[in-house]
């Protein structure tokens, strides 16, 4: 999947990236207390997160629409992950313990960072360049992505390099020069 480099008929960018947080607790009727951990705007689950790009989607053998959970827990300081882009897959990002600073870049060569701490998310749509450095000991994740996950069939993955967004960023440059 590598060497997939058609440009998106319409690239998201660093601004696009919306965040969200928790709120509470309140107490109840039965002496507990509520906490809302993360709430998802409307908008972003609708006009976003469950869309897909039908060109990008027939660039991968099977059908890999749907919705995965997954958590990365017990990160230590100073621990980066992500270094990647997707040109299908979105991300809603909880952070569930800890700090954790993401640092976002788009086709328009754009930065972005932000720092996210407990019971703060965000969503981050294809094409978007996304790399964490945990800040603290004991960080984790919890992610809701919009595509289903097959280990064995490389190619369902989506997930791109660094190199492959240099790439790819740079064609972009060169044809939004014409």
């Amino acid at each position: 999947m590598e060497d997939f480099k058609d440009l998106p008929e319409r690239p998201h960018n660093i601004y696009e990236i919306k965040t969200f947080r928790s709120d509470g607790p309140w107490n109840t009727k039965s002496k507990g207390l509520l906490s809302v951990l993360f709430s998802i705007p409307f908008d972003v689950l609708t006009e976003k997160f469950l869309k897909y790009d039908n060109k990008e989607l027939s660039g991968i053998p099977e059908d890999i629409r749907g919705l995965r959970i997954y958590t990365v827990k017990d990160l230590n300081e100073g621990e980066v992950g992500g270094m990647e882009y997707h040109r299908i897959r979105q991300e809603i990002i909880f952070n569930l313990s800890g700090r954790i600073c993401w640092i976002f870049e788009d086709l328009f060569g754009k930065k972005r960072e932000f720092n996210l701490y407990s019971g703060m998310g965000l969503w981050i749509p294809p094409f978007i360049m996304h790399t964490y450095k945990t800040m603290e000991n004991k960080s984790g994740l919890l992610v809701l992505t919009n595509t289903l996950f097959n280990a064995d069939k490389k190619e369902t993955h989506d997930t791109y390099s660094l190199k492959s967004f240099k790439e790819l960023q740079n064609l972009f440059n060169l044809n939004s020069k014409r």
